[in-house]
């Protein structure tokens, strides 16, 4: 059987038996389960686990299904938080009720096992397209503010981010340095070697200076690294 951690799953349950039987039958076919029995321990989850989908019940104590629906959907957890909402009531309002708090889907009690396990394929699917759509806006991002030649910041970044850093560094009397730099006879590499070449040595230098600037603790650029490397290399 394989895991399916990636979709870590949060049961919002009051009733502690409801719980462990769609817990064990969720485990049973891969699911990582985590236990809350109320809407307040479900955010405070939330917000220190990786959960994926949300299994809640709609009438609890401390703070219902459709309070927990608005609550999560009100916070940002960096990542879609899909959310089944658990129900013994249905009729059209409270479908719409519980649709409008946030839920993404609902079923009525008592939960047949493999209706459940359909509607958590359909939260994958949807989690997976959003997890494919954010990392593609970020790839856009990124190549929007880079050189695709030598994978360094652009002018377009330079632009934007100079006068930030320099606003910061005044707000807060912080010295900062601007470097000019030039590559030597470049145009004599182009036209004696072609500007194949002349792509190499850009490349090259662009990976020096990049290995040559600051790194903050956590091996990430600093803020002065990332204003460095916001650098635009052209031919001349």
């Amino acid at each position: 059987m394989i895991m399916k951690k990636e979709f870590g799953i949060l049961m919002v349950e009051d009733s502690r038996t409801q719980a462990l039987k769609l817990q064990q039958m969720l485990e049973q076919h891969g699911y990582y389960v985590t236990y809350c029995q109320n809407g307040l321990e479900a955010m405070t989850t939330l917000l220190n686990h990786q959960i994926s989908i949300v299994i809640t019940d709609w009438i609890m104590p401390e703070m219902d299904g459709s309070e927990l629906c608005r609550a999560i959907r009100k916070h940002d957890f960096g990542k879609y938080v899909y959310i089944i909402l658990l129900t013994a009531k249905d009729s059209k309002n409270d479908i719409i009720e519980g649709l409008e708090a946030g839920a993404d889907d609902y079923l009525t009690k008592p939960v047949d096992d493999a209706e459940l396990l359909a509607r958590l394929t359909t939260a994958e699917r949807v989690i997976r397209l959003e997890s494919s759509l954010k990392q593609r806006n970020k790839e856009i991002a990124l190549l929007s503010i880079t050189d695709p030649l030598t994978k360094v910041y652009n002018r377009g970044y330079l632009n934007d981010n100079l006068p930030k850093a320099i606003k910061r560094a005044t707000r807060y009397r912080q010295q900062m340095s601007i470097i000019i730099c030039d590559i030597d006879h470049f145009k004599k590499v182009n036209d004696t070697y072609g500007h194949h070449a002349g792509d190499v040595v850009l490349k090259f230098f662009a990976q020096k200076l990049s290995l040559s600037l600051r790194k903050d603790l956590d091996g990430s650029p600093g803020m002065a690294a990332r204003n460095s490397s916001s650098c635009f290399l052209k031919r001349t």
